[in-house]
């Protein structure tokens, strides 16, 4: 449209009628000239997506994979660097190859917990880097094992027992603290109880108890505590027989 100020211009001069009118004497007045109008084509930039998969929760101890696809728009090539991290955290890198980049996390590398991974590509020249939505995993304690055995089944009375404890769980050597209970449930030392404690060093421990005065049978038992990393488990070692 015209500006207000050339409007009323025409309309004071009494020229409106100049630019309103079509089909009149004033036409041939009206010369037309080619418009042209250039202008150039910019392809759009090639965006990068990531997308994380692998397991949603695994036990301490235990190896996982974490993959990421990394995929682009307007046909960009893919290559470059997947970089898997939680947090400010680094816990591997791979390259790109055939749109994927996969990791094994060692069993040890989360702690018991819930934790948030990303997935981080590189980019390369041709495309934009990015990153993936998180990826949620669960580790939880690892499942343990007890095994006790009883260095003699039958002593004298007055003497002490000692028992071997061993914790095993896959993937990590259990710490902590074993309990050795010997308990009377025949004889005169049926109602008596001794126990001890010890703390397991490479996963092993040997108990010894006090002596053990009163004749029967004690059944013995060892109950792990756990760890922070290792759940609580117990087992029965048998018999003893003080005579």
């Amino acid at each position: 449209s015209f500006p207000q100020s050339f409007v009323d211009f025409q309309n004071l001069t009494g020229q409106s009628s100049y630019w309103y009118s079509s089909g009149g004497a004033a036409d041939q007045k009206k010369t037309t000239k080619a418009l042209t109008v250039s202008y150039a084509t910019v392809a759009p930039t090639p965006v990068a997506k990531v997308t994380l998969s692998g397991a949603t929760s695994k036990a301490y101890g235990a190896a996982s994979t974490v993959t990421a696809a990394v995929t682009a728009t307007a046909g960009a090539a893919v290559s470059g660097t997947v970089t898997f991290k939680e947090g400010t955290r680094t816990l591997g890198a791979a390259s790109v190859a055939g749109g994927k980049s996969t990791v094994t996390l060692a069993g040890t590398t989360l702690a018991v917990g819930t934790h948030s991974v990303v997935a981080v590509y590189s980019g390369n020249a041709g495309l934009t880097a990015a990153t993936s939505p998180a990826l949620k995993l669960t580790v939880s304690k690892a499942t343990s094992a007890v095994t006790a055995k009883i260095a003699k089944k039958k002593i004298k009375a007055k003497k002490k027992s000692k028992v071997t404890v061993t914790v095993k769980a896959a993937g990590v050597t259990p710490a902590g603290k074993a309990t050795v209970t010997w308990k009377g449930t025949n004889g005169k030392a049926k109602g008596k109880k001794v126990t001890k404690t010890v703390t397991l060093k490479k996963g092993k421990a040997s108990a010894t108890s006090a002596k053990l005065s009163k004749k029967g049978t004690y059944k013995v038992t060892v109950v792990y505590a756990g760890s922070a990393t290792v759940k609580s488990a117990s087992k029965s070692a048998g018999k003893l027989v003080v005579k």
